[in-house]
């Protein structure tokens, strides 16, 4: 095989190698963000939702929310505290900014009063379910009064060797094509 055929692969390998690297670091970035938190156990002190539909008084229960096609609307905001630290539970480190533990978005069909009423029900039965209980939660380690509290959190450790291994296979392919490249030009300057 000639030096331009190597060339070639390990322009073809090159590529796949760093897509795996990039979800590999953020595979990482989680794993180590999970490491940071241990789960416990939290006693839900306060819990807030919207019991009617929204009016100027009450438009802190409510956040906008994407309802399809260039369409606004909005959606209940439950937010779950507990007496642990000051801010409201997220239900996972995905929703780390924002303002509600559970809300939907998108939200479709939430533009008719009728599904929003049914969704305040909905809301308003979720929300006695988890006042004055304790749940399962994630605090934070190092910090468990000034960072967020999470309701689940997801362990992507078998994920992160899964990319690992493949992520190690692709670099060894590249590494055997770059001495393979070397030793082709090293063997061709000789003659």
């Amino acid at each position: 095989m000639g030096q331009d055929s190597y060339m070639i692969k390990f322009i073809c390998n090159f590529i796949p190698t760093i897509v795996f690297m990039v979800y590999f670091i953020i595979l990482y970035k989680q794993q180590q963000e999970y490491n940071d938190y241990y789960k416990s156990e939290c006693y839900i002190n306060n819990v807030t939702y919207p019991v009617e539909l929204i009016q100027s008084e009450t438009e802190s229960y409510w956040i906008q929310c994407s309802c399809g096609k260039r369409c606004r609307s909005v959606s209940p905001c439950l937010s779950i505290y507990t007496n642990d630290n000051n801010f409201h539970l997220l239900r996972s480190y995905a929703d780390k900014n924002e303002d509600c533990t559970f809300y939907e978005d998108p939200c479709l069909d939430n533009e008719n009063p009728l599904i929003l009423i049914d969704k305040i029900a909905q809301y308003i039965e979720l929300g006695e379910e988890y006042q004055n209980s304790t749940v399962s939660c994630y605090k934070n380690k190092n910090s468990p009064n000034t960072e967020p509290i999470y309701l689940e959190l997801k362990d992507v450790s078998t994920r992160l060797y899964i990319i690992s291994g493949i992520f190690g296979f692709f670099m060894l392919i590249n590494i055997y094509l770059i001495i393979r490249l070397f030793s082709y030009k090293t063997s061709s300057s000789i003659m």
